[in-house]
């Protein structure tokens, strides 16, 4: 068989072009392999950059919860220390409501007289005491006759106050010393608490008590200061009835064991310049209205911790305002 040149020619394209052929196959498989591999690559990297992601977002998660977690024990241990903060405060309260109550007690036991007579009605039946007319005990003091056993005029030397404090605690005018005593040692031994919560001036108070013999004006039992002294001393609520005002001063009492709902020491500024005690009857104390309590005192126990036994028995019992013309008195606004 004879091949002509043509043919051959066109064998050896054919035959070029196949091989060719193949290599652009291989070449395009290449490529696809590769293409895959950076695709594979590629999604491997997103999920790698997810996950970090999700784990940065897990660590916020992680400090937000720690930061929350702090604030709670910082909150914690704010309301521990506010409460061993009031602990501590209401301990310091009790003790020096206890120290107050102690040097009370130590300072009436010293000074007092070794044995005080019980005071009943038999023994002011045996004083010397004098009576109003029914207006006048109406008009001066709004009591009754049937409310008092009398008034006690004492000697009139310039300790009139002490002297008709000393009749209705003692019995006997005569142990005036002793009252004064008495009230300079819960003065003097409370000395803070007089003057910053009630502003009495000690040192000038101290002098009037321990002065002795000639009593100017100026050193006379006072109508604002004396009283309340008197009321811590003996436990007992004073009342003080002027010409200008009238008030009743309840004690100060830690404790309401203390408080024993007797008589009133009840005192009258008669004429503006001598005192005498009124002599009321331990039945006749609840139906009395008497003057308002002395302002403040509601406060003062409240912020020193002080019982409110007091207040609770005469809150009633005292009218709000007390308006003197002439020795009436009149009833003000409730």
């Amino acid at each position: 068989m004879i091949v002509s040149t043509r043919q051959k020619d066109h064998d050896a394209d054919i035959g070029k072009y196949g091989e060719k052929n193949k290599e652009w196959k291989k070449g395009v498989k290449k490529d696809e392999v590769e293409r895959s591999k950076k695709e594979h690559e590629q999604g491997g990297n997103r999920g790698q950059d997810g996950e970090q992601d999700r784990k940065a977002e897990g660590e916020e998660d992680d400090k937000e919860k720690r930061r929350q977690e702090a604030a709670e024990r910082r909150m914690k241990l704010a309301r521990l220390r506010e409460q061993q903060a009031n602990l501590l405060k209401e301990r310091k309260k009790h003790e020096a409501r206890e120290r107050f109550e102690k040097k009370r007690k130590a300072s009436m036991d010293k000074h007092s007289p070794s044995k005080k007579q019980k005071l009943s009605s038999d023994i002011f039946d045996k004083l010397p005491l004098y009576t109003l007319s029914d207006v006048e005990l109406a008009a001066h003091f709004g009591m009754k006759p049937n409310d008092v056993h009398g008034i006690y005029n004492p000697l009139g030397d310039g300790e009139c106050g002490w002297r008709s404090v000393a009749l209705v605690e003692y019995g006997k005018e005569d142990h005036y010393d002793a009252v004064k005593s008495a009230m300079t040692g819960v003065l003097v031994q409370n000395t803070k608490f007089y003057d910053e919560k009630l502003g009495i001036d000690v040192d000038n108070l101290t002098r009037v008590l321990k002065k002795t013999g000639r009593i100017d004006q100026g050193d006379w039992f006072d109508t604002v200061d004396c009283p309340q002294l008197v009321a811590d001393l003996f436990s007992r609520p004073v009342v003080i009835y002027t010409s200008v005002f009238s008030t009743t001063f309840l004690p100060f009492s830690s404790t309401e064991e203390r408080v024993v709902d007797q008589p009133p020491i009840v005192l009258w500024l008669r004429g503006g310049d001598h005192f005498n005690a009124i002599i009321v009857k331990e039945e006749a104390v609840a139906r009395i209205k008497w003057p308002a309590i002395y302002p403040g005192y509601s406060c003062i126990i409240e912020k020193n911790g002080f019982s409110r036994k007091w207040l609770e028995l005469y809150s009633s019992r005292c009218k709000s305002i007390f308006i003197s013309l002439n020795y009436g008195y009149q009833e003000g606004l409730p």
